[in-house]
């Protein structure tokens, strides 16, 4: 899913830069690689990124990989953040393309609170305000995906403990129809 949002600022490109950079290094967000760099005597980009895109188990929607690019021009930046589902499976080589409803709307009010966040530190000049709505979604995030764990864990536990009856009835009937010597 990819979001995209321009807004402007009064700051020039490379306070642009360095203020979003810095920003977004404090949510775990990485420069990648040479991108994120003055290159040619301006720095008027940047590109980041975080997450894991490893297979396995379901990630938390926070720890997808995600990407967020800057660029500026003349005072105008334009947002773009995206986030992908890791891959499903240990077999699957597609990304999961399909996202369930509640995880479509959390990616992307996750990627609108991203774009928004950097409107208020860059256009609006709040960091306050910008930290606070990012740390705000993020602190959502882990608590549901907490959640999530939590209900699997009680319906994991509650299948032992009923196959684990069942097998205790079996063998309770088994050894009461025996017949004895």
């Amino acid at each position: 899913m990819v979001v995209e949002h321009t807004f402007v600022t009064t700051m020039e490109a490379p306070q642009t830069m360095s203020a979003a950079a810095q920003f977004l290094q404090e949510f775990g967000f990485v420069a990648d690689g040479q991108r994120a760099f003055a290159l040619g005597g301006t720095w008027d980009a940047l590109e980041v990124r975080r997450g894991r895109a490893r297979r396995g188990k379901r990630y938390a929607i926070r720890d997808w990989p995600q990407q967020v690019r800057l660029e500026w021009d003349r005072g105008r930046v334009d947002v773009a953040a995206s986030a992908t589902p890791p891959p499903t499976g240990n077999f699957d080589t597609r990304w999961g393309d399909k996202l369930r409803k509640d995880e479509s709307a959390s990616v992307q009010e996750l990627l609108f609170t991203v774009a928004r966040s950097l409107e208020l530190l860059l256009g609006a000049r709040q960091p306050d305000q910008a930290r606070a709505e990012l740390q705000a979604i993020d602190r959502r995030l882990i608590e549901r995906a907490d959640r999530n764990r939590r209900r699997v864990r009680f319906w994991i536990i509650l299948l032992l403990v009923f196959v684990a009856l069942a097998v205790g009835l079996l063998v309770w009937s088994i050894v009461a129809n025996a017949p004895h010597r």
